[in-house]
């Protein structure tokens, strides 16, 4: 399942914004949806309408804003897009999503493959972070 229902998990929401090819079937949303607890499902079929992503993410977070849990963004994966619109196009994305999720108070995290990317894409998109961390095949963490 995409989103399940923690039981200790009072007052949580989930949301999912599929970019793509729609994976989920179907996009069941709220609690009659069986093991697919999601509270928001929003679709954008474009890979290189970045624009509406961020637009829809920040819808998202925004309505979010006054509640008393934290809020986390999630991106999984940095890599697909990346091939879609290219490195200097996605830095500029996530430069800008980065900078509305901290003035929403909002954390984010992003997933990236490395073996999907240059030496050189790494380095321009780590550049965008605060924090960087890295899981090699061996289970390594190491941190920037």
């Amino acid at each position: 399942p995409t989103a399940e229902k923690i039981s200790s998990w009072e007052e949580g929401q989930t949301a999912v914004i599929e970019v793509g090819q729609r994976g989920l079937k179907p996009p069941q949303t709220g609690p009659q949806a069986g093991s697919r607890q999601l509270d928001i499902y929003k679709q954008v079929s474009n890979l290189q309408n970045l624009a509406k992503l961020g637009v829809n993410i920040s819808h998202i977070v925004s309505q979010w804003s006054d509640n008393r849990r934290p809020t986390v963004v999630g991106v999984h994966t940095l890599s697909a897009i990346q091939q879609y619109v290219g490195n200097e196009t996605m830095f500029q994305f996530l430069f800008t999503l980065k900078g509305q999720l901290n003035s929403l108070g909002v954390m984010g995290f992003y997933h990236m493959n490395p073996a999907s990317n240059t030496t050189n894409e790494i380095k321009t998109i780590k550049s965008a972070f605060d924090l960087v961390i890295q899981i090699s095949s061996d289970g390594t963490v190491n941190i920037d």
